[in-house]
């Protein structure tokens, strides 16, 4: 019987993969689609159109590409292997507009992360990578 479910969001990648679909690797810079809510709000771009964010999703797209899986199931891998190093249990929350993102997601499970990614994304998530 669960007694109590506590439920926070986990900063992160998670958050970051979702920005990297506004991201060119090829060209190294950020695609702000026109009207969108970044490019009409000063807070929206600072906070995640950022150096920074772009740095953790360069990092994160180097994890992804060698393991030959989406960011979104390296985001997914990510919260399951912190469950395992913080010895509780996390339980990622993923969307699907469509069927495609259902396999992606249960694809994901089978991903293994290796403490050195894990270091790796979480220099990067830091501004240290």
């Amino acid at each position: 019987m669960v007694n109590d479910i506590k439920w926070y969001k986990l900063h992160g990648l998670p958050e970051t993969a979702s920005y990297g679909k506004y991201y060119d690797f090829k060209e190294n810079r950020w695609v702000v689609p026109e009207l969108s809510r970044a490019s009409i709000t000063d807070e929206i771009r600072r906070r995640y159109f950022s150096d920074r964010t772009a740095a953790a999703l360069r990092a994160m797209k180097e994890v992804a590409d060698s393991k030959g899986i989406t960011m979104a199931q390296l985001a997914l891998a990510w919260v399951i292997k912190r469950s395992e190093q913080l010895g509780i249990t996390l339980i990622p929350i993923t969307s699907a507009t469509r069927a495609s993102h259902i396999d992606e997601a249960v694809e994901a499970l089978s991903v293994s992360l290796k403490d050195d990614d894990m270091k790796a994304i979480d220099e990067a998530l830091q501004g240290k990578g």
